[in-house]
């Protein structure tokens, strides 16, 4: 999976791009949640594995920003989620 932590941009503050902490979860046929972070000031995107379950037919997964101010900010689909089917 390749996300750019842009996409979160609730916790910069001014001058400060880049600097916090995304953790992305996701989860097959709503099982267990399985969670990754990254630190974006080493880079706004990242790259990582997500091995996926070869029975599995739907993948649903969401994105958490964090700084060291206790700021948060969500890309959730509006706290939905997003989903997506797999073949």
């Amino acid at each position: 999976m390749t996300y750019d932590g842009r996409r979160v941009p609730g916790c910069y503050a001014s001058g400060q791009e880049g600097e916090h902490i995304v953790e992305a979860f996701w989860r097959f046929d709503a099982g267990a949640w399985t969670s990754r972070s990254y630190n974006s000031v080493y880079g706004a995107v990242s790259t990582f594995p997500v091995p996926v379950d070869p029975k599995a037919h739907h993948l649903e997964l969401w994105f958490q920003a964090r700084d060291s101010k206790h700021c948060r900010d969500f890309d959730s689909l509006g706290g939905h989620n997003y989903v997506f089917g797999l073949e």
